[in-house]
């Protein structure tokens, strides 16, 4: 008895999914169906072939069985006769046949099962503004897959789409069935899986579905006041103009802006907000010039306590320089495009 080919009566690849075999079964079927071809024989030999294929491989257990030993073997051991024989000649552990990889039975369930190569991970970076509004990304793959008409692996690039959703997390998993490495004739192919992963933005960083905006000041402009330029993720809006001139700024002075982060992943109509928070610089020396010269004697305890209590009203009232001639380094530090101080 000649071996049947069921993949190729159906026209799917040995790693269709269920979906692909029951479509192709349908177009056949229907292609061939006796009823539509009362008068062809060879088509109602083919009907017969095409139902017999997709009875076999929509089981996964029958299926499993022809991948590793062929239709005939498949046909015997359905036979009540040599059920048993059959059995018992396979009970043990691993099956070790002449097609290719080696077979394992599951005595319990009494069939043999198809292994699945492995899954491959990529990490995938993604911007602030695609998590924001969503977007597809379209990756080209290279993976290792088996040519049945070479009987060989060979490498084969796929461009994968992805689609990214408002509000993904890091760390959310995309998984494609079945589109990662083959190694073998007899073996499912791997899935390929990508990893979220926040790619770094110059202004902003995340905090779940919020976003936070750092901003340098020095203690001047911590105390006096000034004027900060707060961008807003959607660039199609305004930045807002913050003054500060009526509260001194502290390192833990927070302002928040309601709706402004990211959509929530479970209900993107929901979002997050932007919080600005301030870092204050403060001086790590004051110069010589400075510091009164009446700070380095003791000569009288009260005139002392008053040019201390003089010198600091001139630091508030802008008078005494404190970062500018002080402390150069951290003033250059100070970013004048993200989230602008004026």
């Amino acid at each position: 008895m000649v071996n049947k080919d069921y993949y190729a009566i159906l026209g799917v690849s040995r790693i269709a999914t269920d979906d692909e075999i029951k479509r192709a079964y349908k177009q056949k079927a229907l292609k061939y169906h006796p009823d539509k071809n009362r008068d062809d024989i060879d088509a109602e030999k083919k009907f017969t072939d095409i139902r017999e294929a997709y009875e076999l491989l929509s089981d996964h257990y029958k299926r499993s069985l022809y991948d590793r030993f062929g239709s005939d073997d498949i046909r015997n051991y359905f036979n009540a006769d040599s059920r048993a024989s059959f059995r018992d000649s396979f009970s043990t552990g691993n099956y070790n046949s002449s097609y290719g990889t080696d077979a394992t039975y599951d005595a319990v369930h009494n069939y043999f099962v198809r292994s699945k190569d492995p899954t491959t991970f990529f990490d995938l970076y993604v911007t602030l503004e695609e998590i924001d509004k969503g977007t597809i990304r379209k990756l080209k793959v290279t993976r290792k897959r088996f040519k049945a008409e070479l009987n060989a692996v060979e490498k084969d690039e796929k461009v994968l789409e992805i689609p990214i959703k408002p509000g993904w997390k890091e760390g959310t998993k995309i998984t494609f069935e079945n589109e990662g490495d083959e190694q073998d004739r007899n073996t499912i192919a791997g899935d390929i899986v990508f990893i979220i992963r926040d790619k770094p933005h110059p202004i902003f960083e995340r905090s779940n579905s919020d976003i936070i905006c750092r901003v340098k000041l020095t203690l001047k402009q911590a105390l006096l006041g000034t004027l900060i330029v707060i961008p807003f993720l959607d660039s199609t809006k305004p930045p807002y103009q913050l003054r500060t001139f009526d509260e001194i700024i502290t390192p833990q002075t927070e302002k928040r802006f309601p709706n402004e982060g990211l959509p929530y992943s479970k209900d993107p109509t929901k979002r997050g907000d932007l919080i600005v928070k301030f870092e204050i610089l403060f001086p790590k020396f004051l110069n010589s010039q400075q510091i009164p010269n009446d700070w380095s004697t003791t000569i009288n305890h009260n005139d002392n306590e008053l040019n201390k209590h003089t010198f600091l009203n001139e630091i508030i009232d802008g008078k005494t320089p404190l970062i500018d001639s002080a402390m150069p380094e951290i003033a250059d530090s100070i970013p004048s495009s993200l989230c602008q101080v004026k």
